[in-house]
């Protein structure tokens, strides 16, 4: 049985709810600068990324809009990009990737056991992995740059691994993150 706001006698509250949730939320970073935060459906039941309406009114507001699309390069941004740009027409000027060590070894099935230690092994699946993950986006002209966090301090072949990968990939530097 299909259950509607009506049903509940709920729609007036709901209609409410969702004129507010248009609105982004105004927040500030630690180096206090203002930034507008408009919340994104996950990519698993939508389409992963921010509304038009707050990428445009972004736009007007900033010099710098950043839009996450969740779900890796294998979903969220191929929505992203056939999606969204294709809809209205904007075209970003970079894209970043992130990915961590732990995840980059979960794509070549390790079970997560073998994840805190080193293990070269693994090498050759996860950086095709990243390879996997750069050309998806690859088509595009904006400049690509590559992110990768890592959870734990010590797994300095891994870094090693990644960095050489990364780098003839994109004329930038791939970044590490030590969380």
């Amino acid at each position: 049985m299909l259950l509607k706001a009506a049903d509940l006698i709920a729609e007036s509250a709901m209609t409410i709810l969702l004129k507010n949730a248009m609105q982004s939320n105004l927040v500030q970073t630690i180096e206090n600068n203002p930034v507008l935060i408009h919340g994104e459906p996950c990519a698993n039941i939508a389409h992963s990324f921010n509304p038009v309406i707050a990428t445009k009114t972004a736009l007007k507001l900033t010099d710098y809009v950043i839009t996450e699309a969740e779900f890796g390069a294998n979903l969220g941004i191929e929505k992203f990009f056939n999606i969204k740009c294709r809809q209205t027409g904007l075209v970003p000027d970079d894209t970043v990737i992130v990915a961590t060590i732990r995840s980059l070894k979960i794509n070549v099935f390790f079970f997560p056991t073998f994840m805190l230690f080193e293990n070269r092994d693994w090498s050759d699946g996860s950086t095709s992995a990243i390879e996997i993950f750069y050309n998806t986006i690859n088509f595009l002209n904006e400049r690509k740059i590559i992110l990768i966090q890592n959870f734990k301090m010590g797994i300095f072949s891994s870094i090693k691994i990644i960095n050489s990968c990364a780098s003839s990939m994109t004329p930038f530097p791939p970044c590490f993150q030590c969380l």
